[in-house]
């Protein structure tokens, strides 16, 4: 603009970098779980370099530091080969190791781009998986025992299985028993009753013939 001058814009470069300067030297923080399930929390200037971010972690770790492999030492920039491992997860699934200073300014640099307010550090025995920092354990479903399965309420079946409530009402019949049927006289069962009436019924017919038969006089 007309009524803008060219030291206005100067001022307003300046104070783009003196913002970019002061979030390259501010503090990011790291989150990493410990052997014990303890999640811890650092913050670190990446402009420090990787030995503060080691100096950090081991402090936090305390005795924890021998279970992941004992605390490393840096050189030069440079992570050892000895002692525990450091990697973090990056924008596309991955572990990445954090292993130089590169490495830790990359880290920070790729949590800010994706406006993360933390880096998910994974602490781990070299020979060993990273694990999680913020793993929890998943629920079990809880499987039905033997007892549990054999108890089934006949009013819930549905009614796509009536091959099971068929079968159970057979099983029920086979199972039940009748009531005794009343006897139509007392004392004597009513399966004889036919039976009985049968030679009652032939005794008469003989004495009526033996009756009615002439005498010899």
């Amino acid at each position: 603009m007309p009524n803008e001058s060219a030291s206005h814009h100067g001022d307003d470069h300046s104070e783009l970098l003196l913002d970019h300067h002061h979030e390259e030297h501010a503090p990011f923080p790291f989150k990493f779980k410990a052997p014990s399930g303890r999640v811890h929390r650092v913050n670190v200037d990446p402009a420090a370099g990787i030995a503060e971010l080691v100096a950090n972690v081991t402090a936090k770790l305390g005795p924890e530091v021998e279970a992941v492999g004992g605390a490393p030492t840096c050189e030069d920039g440079r992570l050892s080969n000895n002692g525990y491992a450091l990697s973090y997860l990056d924008n596309e699934g991955d572990t990445v190791s954090i292993t130089t200073d590169q490495d830790l300014a990359d880290a920070v640099s790729l949590a800010r781009q994706n406006n993360r307010d933390k880096v998910d550090l994974f602490v781990h025995d070299p020979s060993q998986p990273p694990i999680p920092p913020t793993t929890e354990p998943h629920p079990t479903s809880k499987s039905p025992t033997h007892e549990e399965k054999s108890v089934v309420d006949e009013d819930q079946l549905p009614e796509e299985h009536p091959k099971i409530t068929r079968e159970r009402g057979q099983s029920f019949a086979h199972h039940h028993h009748h009531p005794p049927q009343e006897q139509l006289i007392p004392g004597v069962p009513n399966e004889l009753l036919l039976p009985g009436a049968i030679v009652t019924l032939a005794a008469v017919i003989v004495g009526v013939f033996i009756l009615s038969r002439p005498s010899g006089r």
